[in-house]
């Protein structure tokens, strides 16, 4: 898997020119990236798409297990993907925000640490 690479949500550019993932594993991280950050309904192509962190996460109490569960379903559609473990959730530093935390195992055993705070 190759994408283009981003920075601060814009492509990254080097030179004038559009630049790539270093490998397949940055590539794979930047798509978790982009799946934890997609709202439910955010894509008007298939609102299907998405994790429903305003009808379902974000200002409501939920448990581990709960929140574990809809990003497991949201986060196994991506290849490449063994297991994920270690997930840890806190409430973010300012309102509606929450921070998740949790190891990935590519089909390689390459290792990702994925460390994303998200909020509205």
């Amino acid at each position: 898997m190759m994408d283009f690479s981003l920075e601060q949500n814009d492509l990254k550019i080097i030179n004038g020119d559009i630049s790539l993932c270093k490998n397949y594993v940055d590539a794979t991280a930047q798509a978790i990236a982009i799946q934890l950050k997609t709202f439910s309904g955010e894509w008007f192509l298939d609102n299907n798409i998405g994790i429903p962190y305003l009808s379902q996460v974000l200002g409501k109490k939920r448990s581990d297990r709960f929140l574990k569960n809809l990003i497991v379903q949201e986060i196994s559609k991506i290849s490449n993907i063994k297991e994920l473990s270690n997930f840890s959730f806190n409430e973010g530093v300012l309102p509606r925000t929450i921070a998740i935390k949790f190891n990935v195992i590519l089909s390689d055993k390459s290792l990702i640490l994925i460390n994303e705070s998200i909020g509205v």
